[in-house]
């Protein structure tokens, strides 16, 4: 149920046999609750199956944002339909690819709340990890790490009024496990929040983002079960999702660096501002770009 009344039933077939009892008769499956607009995202599924998406909205002008990803068959990714009543529009899928290491993720996470704030968008968080194993993760004593910060990284964060700090942990940790749980938060409505907290633990708190312990503490901070965080990351299916999906970042979508954001079919990389991420949003819809 949207914030404007407008019912959204997403059912999953299974069988060719399902899908025609949908059609001869769909009111036996109208008691199942949509799921939260935030859990927009990718979920797995057989390479047969059928995503429908059924919106009891005809302000909407029809059904957008599902797509199959050619080169993950076993990944079904649709976007949540937002319909405004009357207004005849639908909320713009921002896809923001992020690595939990990245301070420059971190340090973008103002521009995204202001546009989620003042653009009708639905954000959905998408892993990429920049040095997936066995590809070393990068130690901050070495020579790069700090010279990357006190040159970027600290002068961007001192303009934006970002409490950032280079981690001591070294080497830097891997980011796959921590993805893991991102899969489960975004079951529950609350990847962003999820996202924001892990930033947090490592950029502020400097912990260890890639323990199961402390990413069990920063799933419990937004209310995920603990005992769920556990069993996901302890899962081989949400290792293997978590693979696909890095796949899919790299090899469907084209991502080479984070934080990037994929609007209205166009990849945009690099720290954008808010502006120019409701710039991209009003474009993306077809309209003229809004103050």
């Amino acid at each position: 149920m949207t914030d404007d009344g407008d019912e959204l039933t997403l059912v999953f077939f299974t069988d060719d046999e399902v899908l025609r009892a949908w059609r001869d008769d769909p009111e036996h499956l109208a008691g199942r609750p949509a799921p939260p607009a935030s859990m927009a995202g990718r979920l797995p599924c057989r390479r047969s199956m059928v995503l429908y998406l059924h919106a009891h909205a005809p302000e909407c002008g029809g059904l957008r944002g599902l797509q199959l990803c050619h080169a993950a068959p076993h990944i079904c990714m649709y976007s949540q339909i937002n319909c405004r009543r009357g207004a005849g529009t639908v909320s713009t899928t921002v896809e923001l690819f992020v690595d939990y290491v990245c301070p420059y993720c971190f340090l973008v996470e103002d521009a995204v709340a202001e546009l989620e704030r003042e653009r009708d968008v639905e954000v959905v968080v998408r892993p990429f990890e920049l040095r997936p194993d066995p590809v070393p993760t990068l130690r901050p004593e070495d020579d790069y790490l700090p010279q990357v910060w006190r040159a970027s990284v600290y002068p961007m964060a001192r303009r934006l009024g970002v409490d950032i700090a280079l981690p001591s942990v070294s080497p830097q940790p891997r980011t796959a496990k921590a993805f893991m749980a991102l899969q489960l938060a975004t079951e529950h409505g609350v990847a962003r929040e999820y996202s924001s907290a892990m930033f947090r633990a490592f950029f502020q708190h400097d912990r260890n983002i890639g323990e199961d312990g402390v990413i069990v503490e920063v799933g419990a901070t937004v209310g995920l079960d603990r005992s769920e965080v556990e069993r996901a990351l302890a899962s081989e299916e949400r290792r293997s999702r978590q693979l696909a999906e890095q796949r899919y970042a790299a090899d469907s979508v084209g991502v080479r660096a984070v934080p990037s954001f994929r609007i209205g079919g166009r990849l945009h990389s690099g720290v954008l501002d808010a502006d120019r991420l409701k710039k991209a949003v009003d474009e993306a819809a077809g309209r003229e770009p809004l103050p």
